[in-house]
Parts: structure tokens; C-alpha cells; sequence
């Protein structure tokens, strides 16, 4: 996965990445793919949190595929992961 920006805002760290396949072909319909790729998103994650001290973190993550909406128009699957008061979101 490539890092594509981080922004500091006030005490919260928002950090980008580019490049995790989110889903699969599904007998009928794209199937969520997190669980194969969380030791890729669990080492991010606390790289990321050794590297800073901020009191709220959000981790956009964004698929590599692209799909279509209930509109037909084309969009890239994304997670966000907010950790804030030693929590998970």
C-alpha cells in the first residue's frame, strides 16, 4: 500500500493510503475482503501511531478496484478507521 498524504489538523492525524483490494466477485454481489488483508491494515495502523502523538487519529484507505454506484457512475471503494480516546471506530 502507498502512503498518499497526511494532514495534520488541530491535535488529529488524517493519513491516506492508496492500494488494498476491499472486495471480490461474489456469487451475487462484491463480497468485503477485510479479514484477508488485516495484518497489511494492523501494521499501518501502529506504524502510524509509533510515528506520531495525537489525540485522535482517521485512516483513509482507499481500494484499488473500481465499482459502480446505484447512478452507474464509476467509484473507489474506501475505509475509514477513526481511533480517538484509545478506541476504535
Amino acid at each position: 500500500m502507498n502512503k498518499l498524504f497526511e494532514e495534520s489538523f488541530g491535535m488529529s492525524q488524517h493519513i491516506w493510503y492508496k492500494g488494498l483490494n476491499l472486495y471480490k466477485e461474489g456469487k451475487d454481489a462484491k463480497e468485503l475482503v477485510l479479514f484477508e488483508n488485516i495484518e497489511c491494515l494492523l501494521s499501518l495502523i501502529k506504524n502510524d501511531l509509533q510515528e506520531k502523538n495525537s489525540a485522535e487519529y482517521f485512516w483513509y484507505i482507499y481500494g484499488e478496484q473500481h465499482t459502480q454506484d446505484a447512478l452507474s457512475e464509476k467509484v473507489r471503494p474506501n475505509l475509514m478507521i477513526r481511533f480517538k480516546i484509545r478506541n476504535f471506530s
